[in-house]
């Protein structure tokens, strides 16, 4: 069966969540007008196909690779049923994944190369993604890819999907909210939908997902993970998972906890200077991106500053409150032995301190359950 895909590849760190969230509430709405859309996971799209093209995924991936087939075959018995005039797949994996792996994949699927293949990904400047890569890296590891060995070539990705022959539109996009449609990645991916498919009556709602973490929560985690994990990177644990969602949820009560992350100028000025090449490129391949960065920095020197990044995260970011990483270190049970005992009062007034909340006592109690405590 021959059919009309739009093939969203990310790129990481670039709203995917969100926009998979919206799919997903809406994937009712969106067949009726349409569109099929149907993924196994409401965050993370089509992201276990990987496994049926030789990748890999962090979990089981014979587990990702059953979940894989068994979606396909939704699929299948989705397009016999309704007959849709587009269908959607979103991972971000599938940005750094040949065209020729995912077009065979799409044949399988479809028992015949899509009548049209429309490519889009939103892509955003070098130095702001470095910034929510190691954010996203720590969640995992107790190390992250240091400033002066961070070069992305994004532009080699759409060259190749560029030069594909059975590819019928390429799109990016720029993560920028002053330049998305509604200020929004939902938003703008719904403008975008709306214009390949000429389909107008369908409405994502604008979901957001992973939202940033404060300087101090992001210096607490690595060091988390150093202390007590480091022989596991590369694996979510529930421990550094569990307080993860403490943070959000205190983030969530009455605004971030702590000072917003920001990298220092020498290391934004050596990952700008590192993929100044690329950014051109982009710009060169898609001129009405127009993606640019700190201008301030394109000549700035960082050889001497990065002497002093050590590995810790700490020595790249701008200055953290030592007195908020101390108060949200004792809310963890392998800082605070007095927890460990079921005595939670320096918790529970740190707490307080941190968001001025009684309601953050909820999240505390269910973060506390969830440590077995």
């Amino acid at each position: 069966m021959a059919a009309k895909i739009i093939l969203h590849i990310g790129d990481a760190k670039c709203g995917s969540s969100s926009i998979q969230s919206s799919m997903q509430v809406a994937q009712k709405e969106l067949l009726e007008a349409g569109i099929l859309y149907h993924a196994p996971s409401k965050t993370s799209g089509h992201f276990s196909y990987i496994t049926l093209m030789n990748g890999k995924t962090r979990g089981d991936n014979e587990k990702q690779k059953e979940i894989a087939k068994r979606n396909i075959s939704e699929i299948k018995e989705l397009i016999e049923q309704h007959s849709p005039k587009y269908i959607v797949l979103s991972a971000e994996n599938f940005f750094n994944t040949h065209p020729s792996k995912i077009l065979n994949l799409l044949k399988d699927i479809l028992g015949a190369f899509p009548e049209e293949l429309h490519v889009v990904a939103y892509v955003r400047h070098p130095i702001s993604h470095y910034l929510s890569t190691i954010q996203q890296m720590l969640k995992a590891n107790s190390q992250f890819i240091q400033p002066q060995t961070y070069c992305r070539d994004t532009a080699s990705t759409f060259s190749r999907w560029l030069n594909e022959p059975l590819c019928t539109s390429v799109d990016a996009r720029l993560f920028d909210r002053t330049r998305l449609k509604g200020g929004s990645t939902v938003t703008d991916f719904q403008d975008y939908l709306r214009g390949v498919t000429g389909i107008e009556n369908f409405e994502l709602e604008d979901i957001s997902e992973n939202n940033g973490l404060s300087t101090e929560q992001i210096i607490l985690l690595q060091r988390f993970r150093r202390d007590f994990m480091a022989n596991q990177d590369g694996r979510f644990l529930p421990e550094s998972t569990h307080l993860l969602k403490l943070f959000e949820e205190l983030n969530e009560i009455n605004g971030r906890i702590g000072s917003r992350a920001e990298l220092l100028p020498e290391v934004r000025a050596c990952i700008g200077q590192q993929n100044a090449a690329f950014v051109d490129r982009l710009n060169e391949l898609f001129p009405s991106l127009q993606m640019t960065g700190p201008v301030d920095e394109t000549d700035l020197e960082w050889a001497e500053a990065a002497k002093e990044w050590n590995g810790d995260v700490q020595s790249i970011l701008k200055p953290s409150d030592d007195n908020i990483v101390s108060l949200l270190a004792d809310l963890i049970p392998e800082y605070n032995e007095s927890l460990k005992s079921g005595d939670d009062r320096t918790a529970r007034k740190n707490v307080k301190i941190l968001t001025n909340s009684k309601a953050a006592n909820k999240s505390l109690k269910k973060y506390m359950k969830k440590r077995g405590i």
